[in-house]
């Protein structure tokens, strides 16, 4: 029938399964993670959207052997609700390791960028691409305005492959790897975010394998953030691990690996990265009071 009708041939894959993610819920409280349990880096994904639908984050703690907990989840519509509900918060005496931000389509790129200059180091935009040669590509942005040259320690926008990290995150939820856990879902506070969560399948199509939109589905968006916490946790222990220790970093940036430094899905966790991983040069201690275009107020932030 596809034939006669010329549709594109489309062979699904894999999806996340709602029972999968119902074992994922675990008794403790959003903010915190379970007695006991040591947590040694704090990552976000964050997917910005228009100023209707504002910026949708989740907050994730990692433990040295790669298990990981869902500490905060929201939609926020001004920038200094994400300074205030992610960057800034002193996570279990560590604050924020590190944060991919999605840079959009366009619309909103120049609130990105001009976000992550002022918490360099800390926060990066991103950009997805379906499949690549490798988990990332970085390229710096920066201009001169004269020559047009690339400014030396200019913001980098990094481009993330997330076939790769749509995998290894569904893989998480599947059991396959260490154990990747949600807080508690007490008066269906994640009802919304695990819909996100079953928004898509894995497909291919017409020789390209790729994760979409299920048909009926709308929104994935804490599923694309799910994505960025998990690749900002493999950038920020890949970028030691996959050179053997070796520190290669460019005015606080790092300097882009080949597919080859990091062995394409090769299996990282906390526990790779050395101590001295934090940030000599911490953004957080730089003036607060974040506000684009007017937009100051933290009045209709939501947490769903």
């Amino acid at each position: 029938m596809r034939q006669i009708l010329a549709l594109p041939w489309e062979d699904t894959q894999d999806s996340v399964k709602k029972d999968d993610l119902e074992r994922c819920i675990a008794p403790y409280e959003r903010g915190t993670v379970p007695e006991g349990e040591k947590v040694t880096m704090v990552t976000a994904g964050l997917d910005v959207q228009g100023t209707k639908l504002g910026i949708f984050y989740v907050v994730r703690a990692w433990a040295d052997n790669g298990e990981s907990w869902l500490v905060a989840s929201g939609n926020v519509r001004t920038w200094s609700g994400v300074e205030d509900g992610v960057v800034l918060p002193n996570w279990f005496g560590l604050g924020l390791t590190f944060a991919f931000v999605d840079s959009g389509d366009g619309t909103r790129q120049d609130e990105v960028y001009e976000f992550c200059r002022a918490y360099r180091g800390l926060v990066s935009p991103s950009k997805g691409v379906r499949s690549m040669d490798g988990p990332f590509k970085a390229s710096t942005i920066d201009k001169h305005p004269g020559s047009g040259r690339v400014l030396v320690g200019g913001l980098q926008l990094w481009v993330v492959n997330t076939l790769m990290f749509k995998d290894l995150v569904a893989a998480a939820i599947a059991g396959s790897r260490a154990p990747w856990r949600l807080h508690s879902n007490a008066e269906g506070q994640l009802d919304h975010y695990l819909t996100h969560m079953r928004a898509e399948h894995k497909v291919s199509r017409n020789g390209q394998t790729y994760w979409t939109l299920k048909p009926g589905h709308v929104r994935n968006d804490w599923w694309d953030c799910e994505t960025l916490a998990f690749a900002a946790m493999y950038r920020t222990v890949g970028w030691q691990a996959g050179r053997g220790g070796r520190e290669q970093q460019q005015h606080g940036e790092p300097v882009a690996a080949t597919a080859g430094e990091f062995g394409g899905h090769q299996e990282v966790t906390p526990g790779d990265l050395a101590d001295e991983h934090r940030f000599r040069d911490d953004p957080r201690r730089r003036r607060r009071g974040w506000s684009i275009g007017g937009h100051d107020s933290l009045e209709g932030d939501s947490t769903w």
